[in-house]
């Protein structure tokens, strides 16, 4: 009978925050952040001198989709705003990476950066960096990708505070009201860590309930939680997220959801969830449920902004594919703003039709599709007489309306409603 607890019961974890825990929670969120900034400067900086024909292969053959870019490199400098957009916003904290999940973008950072770090003249070249020009005092980059690979990770007091004393990261909190906590699925996954391999093979159901905002890059932790379902085929693990509570972004001056916001938040869970089987989750092992409640309707309403954006994006394409507008090189198209995950639009068509319903649940409708063919025919007449700068204009949502959505009864205002919360690069 051992073990029966476990199978029949489940398990339920949330968000945590503590006065013991938070400033460590704030103190690694800040440096995951220098490091992975630190990281990203150093190799786009890099990159063109030292990405020889072997070290180029090596990161294509890991990262194939990327291989533009590294071609970029080789034969063109730096990624700056003279190829569409500053450098330091698309690959800072935006969710993605030139079409890439952040997952998959971090990854590659790392694993180029640690190739490049192997040329005869990295040593020098990392000598030319000015102290300003980085955002960590040291880029040991083997040590920097071994921390940027667990975000998930809960660190004792201790040793956050020596690897932020190594980055220069002090807690200041920006106001005395914010709380920093850590995400439901970390608490899993150190839960997960201290049992014995016979323990958690007896563990049947788990749920994820991440009910507030909590820190580093809580969207892509759900990767921490692959062994333990490899290690036990009988776990099934729901992770749950209530975009009202944990999810949206609210915009602090306005009190109000910016709808240039929504597609960044509620893309970035999706996208996160469908790279989990390509690096090893079994299948029906995980969902990701997207819970609108208690507002359902109004969380379709909002959808509706993520459907105008893939409808733009997939029109954009078109024209380019008809040669109404020139296309642009691989690396300026994903330059440009706007554009988010090269995958979405499909996606999101996919979900449209229920293919992901064993991995993605919305409780919520998700409404009609962007008929982006009627709308070239009947506002821009094919988009002839549209230039970059209106397709520009048009996917960052300016002219979206609504352009701010507000909470309704039974919740609270956002004010209220993310009282003492902080977002920590939540998603």
């Amino acid at each position: 009978m051992q073990g029966v607890a476990l199978r029949v019961n489940k398990i339920t974890f949330r968000t945590f925050w503590s006065l013991e825990t938070h400033e460590s929670a704030y103190l690694f969120m800040e440096t995951l952040s220098s490091l992975y900034h630190t990281q990203k400067h150093v190799l786009n900086k890099l990159a063109h001198r030292l990405l020889t024909p072997n070290i180029m292969e090596s990161a294509a053959s890991q990262f194939p989709r990327l291989r533009p870019l590294l071609e970029n490199w080789r034969l063109d400098s730096t990624l700056s705003s003279a190829n569409g957009w500053l450098c330091d916003g698309i690959l800072g904290e935006g969710n993605v990476g030139l079409g890439e999940t952040r997952s998959n973008w971090v990854d590659f950072v790392s694993f180029t950066l640690n190739l490049i770090s192997e040329h005869p003249e990295y040593a020098n070249e990392r000598q030319s960096f000015k102290r300003e020009e980085l955002y960590c005092v040291e880029f040991d980059t083997l040590r920097m990708h071994q921390i940027l690979a667990r975000p998930w990770a809960i660190l004792d007091k201790d040793m956050v505070e020596s690897l932020a004393d190594s980055e220069d990261r002090k807690w200041i909190p920006r106001t005395m009201d914010e709380r920093y906590a850590y995400s439901a699925a970390a608490i899993s996954i150190r839960f997960f860590e201290s049992l014995s391999h016979a323990t958690l093979s007896h563990i049947r159901e788990v749920v994820i309930d991440e009910d507030q905002p909590s820190v580093a890059y809580t969207a892509t932790h759900s990767r921490g939680l692959i062994p333990f379902c490899r290690d036990n085929p009988k776990l099934r693990i729901q992770r749950r997220v209530n975009p009202w509570t944990a999810g949206f972004c609210c915009d602090g001056q306005s009190g109000s959801l910016p709808a240039w916001s929504v597609t960044e938040t509620l893309g970035n869970w999706i996208m996160e969830a469908l790279e989990l089987e390509k690096r090893g989750m079994p299948l029906h092992s995980f969902q990701l449920i997207l819970d609108g409640d208690p507002l359902p309707e109004k969380t379709t309403e909002i959808f509706g902004v993520v459907q105008r954006h893939v409808g733009l994006q997939s029109a954009l394409e078109m024209c380019y594919d008809q040669g109404i507008l020139r296309r642009p090189s691989w690396v300026e198209r994903r330059l440009q703003i706007g554009y988010k995950w090269t995958d979405l639009p499909e996606v999101v068509k996919k979900l449209n039709a229920g293919e992901y319903s064993t991995l993605i649940h919305c409780n919520f409708d998700l409404g009609e599709p962007f008929d982006y063919t009627s709308f070239l025919e009947e506002n821009v007449g094919g988009c002839k007489g549209w230039t970059a700068s209106d397709w520009t204009a048009a996917v960052r949502h300016y002219n979206h309306e609504p352009r701010h959505f507000h909470t309704e009864p039974p919740l609270p205002p956002w004010s209220a409603l993310r009282a003492f919360s902080s977002w920590g690069f939540a998603s």
